[in-house]
């Protein structure tokens, strides 16, 4: 292993080679190493030409090779098994397999200047301090799927394209809630700044970019309310034949965005309470160890920090552990191994009755079940089942975040963090 770990990259004979008998391997390898110092050596393999002579790394393949070490190995050696990674359950399906090939057309395509400039509207959108029933009326209109009279006769719903409220014009997106003059009655008794935005023809998209780019924060809500206000006023109009006066529709958006703003501000009230966000550790029963176990993710470095503490029934440190694991990117996987870690040092310190406490209700929930448990890391999952066979007696219990913290202590967390950090300093 000495050997191994001087160089990154070995050449491997290889017997009946894709490019004939006489090619080679360069293989890059990474490994997982387990408490008792095993180590399970993962190659990603690169043929070379049929002279001998080493070929550079395909950049195309470059992502293959991220893929690959990313996998989490065995440390007990449980075999393989084939786990389809598009659903849950871990077996295939064709809608997982539409969903898979749709989202890796998005990922592969070109993304134009317009599509990045849509990509910052959504997130402006999405990130605005508004109620939920406004947001997803601004998606409607963003996605030009607001029933109006040209996109109902477009489905063969209707066939009269004019706007019911002015009857001379076809009411589309931009008609209705902008240059119809129902609507600019509206927009008249609005402030200057709003009523003085130019605005072209375009589709809803580009109705909100332009009310993005000319307004502030507040006017942009504000322009969001009124225009949902309008178009609830058209609705009511159709189906009612009730017509609101346009000050009375400033008054309800304006009345909308108060009681959002009062509601919101009670929340945060509530929540900065010191009654409400108290927790306190609970200790177990007498007799039984506590092991709280959590993990910290760095996306950027591939990185993850495991951390586990044992405690006994007075609230005394019996034991705590920290580790950095390689080439980790999925919140489960991390949570996975750092439960893996403290289920191993429990059976390390020979432990017989332990209470698993952790935030992690996805890996509760996998160790808790019988059976497979159809995903990426079943071979992790048996592992730490395994050592549990060992234990007289193991409990679970999932604890919210801020209660795991207190109990995996502040020091202990913030240690964990800080490795990961230096990790990453290190690495840059």
């Amino acid at each position: 292993m000495d050997e191994l770990e001087a160089d990154e990259y070995l050449k491997i004979p290889r017997q009946n080679g894709v490019q004939g008998s006489g090619s080679k391997v360069l293989s890059r390898w990474g490994f997982f190493e387990s408490s008792n110092g095993a180590k399970a050596i993962l190659c990603v393999e690169k043929h070379s030409s049929s002279s001998g002579s080493i070929g550079e790394w395909e950049m195309e393949s470059s992502s293959e090779v991220g893929q690959i070490c990313n996998l989490v190995l065995s440390p007990l050696g449980h075999s393989d098994k084939v786990v389809w990674q598009g659903t849950k359950h871990g077996f295939f399906s064709v809608k997982s397999a539409y969903h898979l090939e749709m989202q890796h057309r998005n990922q592969t395509r070109g993304e134009s200047s317009t599509t990045g400039q849509a990509g910052e509207i959504w997130k402006a959108i999405w990130n605005l301090q508004a109620p939920l029933v406004l947001k997803h009326f601004v998606w409607k209109v963003c996605n030009n799927i607001l029933p109006t009279k040209v996109l109902l006769s477009s489905k063969k719903i209707v066939q009269n394209l004019m706007c019911p409220c002015y009857l001379r014009e076809e009411e589309n997106i931009y008609h209705i809630l902008w240059s119809c003059p129902s609507s600019t009655a509206i927009w008249q008794e609005c402030p200057r700044r709003v009523l003085n935005m130019a605005l072209e023809p375009t589709d809803g998209l580009g109705l909100i970019e332009g009310w993005l780019k000319k307004l502030t924060g507040v006017e942009f809500i504000f322009a969001l309310a009124v225009a949902r206000q309008i178009w609830l006023r058209r609705n009511a109009y159709v189906f009612e034949d009730f017509f609101m006066p346009p000050m009375q529709v400033l008054q309800v958006a304006k009345s909308s965005l108060e009681a959002f703003e009062e509601a919101t501000a009670t929340m945060v009230v509530e929540r900065s309470l010191p009654g409400n966000i108290w927790v306190k550790w609970n200790k177990p029963h007498m007799g039984v160890m506590k092991i709280n176990w959590d993990a910290v993710l760095n996306k950027a470095t591939k990185n993850m920090g495991a951390g586990v503490v044992i405690q006994d029934d007075s609230g005394v440190f019996v034991a705590a552990l920290s580790k950095i694991v390689p080439y980790i990117v999925d919140p489960f996987t991390a949570e996975a191994i750092a439960v893996w870690y403290a289920v191993q040092l429990a059976c390390d310190l020979g432990l017989q009755n332990v209470l698993l406490e952790g935030d992690s209700l996805n890996v509760i929930a996998n160790l808790k079940k019988e059976g497979s448990c159809g995903n990426g890391c079943e071979q992790l999952i048996t592992d730490t089942k395994s050592i549990l066979s060992c234990l007289v007696h193991c409990s679970f219990h999932h604890v919210k975040r801020d209660a795991n913290m207190i109990n995996f202590g502040w020091r202990t967390a913030l240690y964990i963090q800080h490795i990961v950090l230096a990790e990453q300093e290190e690495d840059s």
